[in-house]
């Protein structure tokens, strides 16, 4: 039997701070659940490394949650750890020898993820023709110029590109992936478009198929799946509502993670006298759950995750 403690984080690293310090002293817990994002996940680490407890902080993104730390545990794969995934799906996975790389410079997460695939594609032995940084949102749909502009890529560095990795994130992704698809267009390329969980769910699947778009994505739902289906059905009984009808996207994806992260650390971690320890979440196996797969065998961030790519009109999971 597992007791759940419940503790409030007023949404600011001090408290959250308070929250895990009152979790360990006066429940004495054996794994904290949170804080969700990485603002105040990031305090509450601190305080559980400190106790030699396990935290898992189901969606922080940034590398400052866990880095350092051998008790504080990332179920969402890090920004930059997706751009190393990326790569290593493209050179492993889809046996790409090339990969050139265009992001927009100073929008969102773009920067990082690029960084993280040109890491790993060294490491991989993928080599990577020529990056292209765009100044302004408008150049996506202008590549053919850009490319033109830029004066150290040469015919024969384009030449030889097999695929463009494209991590298009921030304000309005959905539309510079419209305007990227055009630009590539007008290049008249065969290349296969490599990306971003940005380029999950398209309305322009016609237009992605026609560049085998392949992206790595970090949940998805499969709600033909009778688990899913069961689970839809328990949380309305107990909500009155499914997490479909959720009032946004993030309540939404809450609803399931939630779900996942708890039912992985009940499958893996087993009561006992002796203190849990991070060995114990880095060998267990793959989880495979309702909207997230989760695997820490190579460290303390979550390094599993979907692949899907866009053919023939339509999204394909390949893995």
């Amino acid at each position: 039997i597992a007791k759940m403690y419940f503790q409030k984080t007023k949404g600011t690293p001090e408290g959250a701070r308070a929250a895990v310090d009152t979790l360990l002293r006066q429940n004495e817990v054996d794994v904290v659940l949170g804080p969700l994002f990485s603002r105040t996940a990031r305090s509450a680490g601190t305080v559980a490394e400190e106790a030699r407890t396990l935290m898992v902080a189901p969606l922080a993104t940034d590398e400052s949650v866990s880095a350092g730390k051998d008790y504080v545990f990332q179920t969402n794969p890090t920004i930059r750890l997706r751009g190393h995934l990326m790569a290593r799906f493209a050179s492993k996975g889809l046996l790409t020898k090339n990969a050139s790389i265009i992001y927009e410079q100073g929008s969102g997460d773009s920067g990082r993820l690029a960084e993280g695939f040109r890491e790993e594609a060294k490491q991989q032995g993928l080599s990577v023709p020529f990056t292209l940084r765009l100044n302004s949102p408008r150049d996506w749909s202008r590549l053919p110029e850009a490319i033109e502009e830029d004066s150290t890529i040469t015919d024969s560095l384009f030449a030889t590109t097999e695929a463009f990795y494209l991590p298009i994130a921030g304000r309005n992704a959905s539309g510079k992936i419209q305007d990227a698809l055009t630009g590539l267009r007008r290049l008249n390329t065969d290349a296969r478009v490599l990306g971003n969980s940005s380029w999950h769910d398209l309305t322009v699947k016609k237009e992605a198929s026609q560049f085998t778009a392949t992206y790595a994505n970090d949940f998805h739902v499969r709600t033909k799946r009778a688990e899913v289906q069961r689970f839809i059905r328990r949380y309305r009984l107990l909500t009155g509502a499914t997490p479909g009808r959720l009032s946004t996207p993030e309540e939404q994806r809450l609803a399931y993670t939630g779900y996942d992260v708890a039912r992985f650390l009940l499958t893996t971690l087993s009561p006992s006298s002796i203190r849990l320890r991070p060995a114990d979440l880095r060998s267990a196996s793959l989880y495979e759950g309702l909207g997230m797969k989760i695997d820490f065998e190579e460290g303390n961030v979550n390094r599993a995750m979907f692949f899907h790519r866009y053919r023939n009109n339509r999204i394909e999971l390949l893995r």
